[in-house]
Order: C-alpha cells, then structure tokens, then sequence
C-alpha cells in the first residue's frame, strides 16, 4: 500500500467521523426541541426529595386511576400493585405536579379511615407508609394530555374522554398493566392518529392478541376479553 493512499484512507475516515458528529449534534439539537410525553405527577418519599426532585426517591405515575377499580378498597388489592409501584408501599411526603394537572390521591390516616387529598400544584403531603390506596390524574382541562393511547373501562367514559377514569399511557411496551392497577380492566381504548397498538391477554405479551389503529371497544379474540400487556407503535 503506498503512502498516498494511506494518507487518502486517513483523510476519508477523519472526514467521515466529522460529519457523524456534526450530524449527531444537529440531531440532538433538533430532538431537543420536541415535546415528550413525561408523567404529570410523582409521589417523593419525604419532602426534601421533592423539593430537590430526586429521582431515587420517588415514584411516578402516569395519566388516569392507578389502583384498585374502587380506589380505596381493601388491602388485599393492593398486595401485587405494591410489588412495583413503590408510593403504595412508601411514605410520601411530597407531590410533584405538573402545572395543568390535578392529583387525587387517596389514603388512609393515622386512625385507618379512608380519606382523599387533592393537589392542582406541588407540595408537601403527609400519607404513612403503605397508607397510599389509589391515585387518580387528570388534565384540569379536558383533552388526553398528549399521550397517544387511554384505555377505558366503559364506552361512555371514552365517549365523554373522561380521562380520569382511564389509563393513558407514553409510547412504549408495557409487560404488565397490573402496575399499574389495570389488569383485565379495559375494554375501549382511544388511539393517536399516528399510532398502532398490539394488545395481549396475557402478561409478557403472551395469549391471544389484537391489533387496534382507531378508537372503540377492544376486540380480543375469545371468551375472556382481558388485556394484560399492551406496545405501543407509531405507525
């Protein structure tokens, strides 16, 4: 190989390597600017955790009712949902909300009785550990807030977009909705022009399975119309 050709291969790699970096950097400067579909509210397990939003010490949840159907019902329906959303099973002492949104959480007090408190901005909360028995977001105003799927448990609720109700959800997969309090619960859903969903009647993406682009009732194949496990695609 003789030494201009070397120097010619040096040259094209260094000059490729430039443009993927400028390219990278333009990328990021592009994404930088589009809206992501963030969650409107996290529950800090003390109060200094929320006023520095520390991410190790809270957890979050997204649009609509996380919890039993009843919200607020017996401990024994919470006893898989505390596995894997931590604020059923922690503390919480502090509520991040997003400016545009309403919390409602509901929980025990220090006598066991059932009691609700409603935040429309952040600030400090005082529910002991394990006290924390559902929570409920919705848009002050009304909309989907931006997220591309809500499952609903009723025709009318998706009729009426009564997001509060519902489970609307970022793109993505989702193994398990019972992390959510929503396994076996939806029966409609409302779909983003842009977007396909596959759902599943088991968890892991397992069992029968549908594939949905528009708005209506979820039509799985068999008796048992459960959905567990949902992706969620841009077309």
């Amino acid at each position: 190989m003789t030494l201009t050709v070397l120097l010619n291969r040096t040259n094209l790699f260094t000059f490729a390597s430039l443009l993927f970096i400028l390219f990278a950097g333009f990328s990021q400067s592009v994404n930088a600017g589009k809206p992501k579909h963030g969650y409107p509210a996290c529950m800090y397990f003390y109060e200094n955790a929320g006023k520095q939003k520390l991410k190790s010490e809270r957890s979050c949840f997204t649009l609509g009712g996380h919890g039993h159907k009843a919200m607020g019902g017996g401990d024994a329906n919470f006893k898989k949902i505390t596995k894997i959303g931590r604020a059923f099973k922690n503390p919480v002492q502090y509520v991040g909300v997003k400016k545009g949104y309403t919390v409602e959480i509901h929980h025990k007090d220090t006598k066991g009785a059932m009691k609700t408190t409603t935040l429309t901005s952040s600030g400090p909360v005082d529910i002991r550990r394990s006290a924390m028995k559902g929570v409920r977001i919705w848009k002050t105003s009304d909309g989907r807030g931006g997220y591309p799927v809500c499952l609903y448990e009723s025709k009318a609720s998706l009729k009426k977009k009564k997001t509060k109700h519902a489970l609307c959800l970022p793109f993505g997969e989702y193994r398990n909705l019972e992390a959510y309090g929503w396994d076996n619960k939806a029966r409609h859903i409302d779909i983003g022009k842009k977007y396909k969903v596959y759902l599943y009647k088991d968890t892991n993406f397992d069992g029968n399975s549908t594939i949905m682009e528009k708005d209506g009732r979820i039509k799985m194949e068999g008796k048992n119309k459960s959905v567990s496990s949902i992706r969620i695609e841009r077309k």
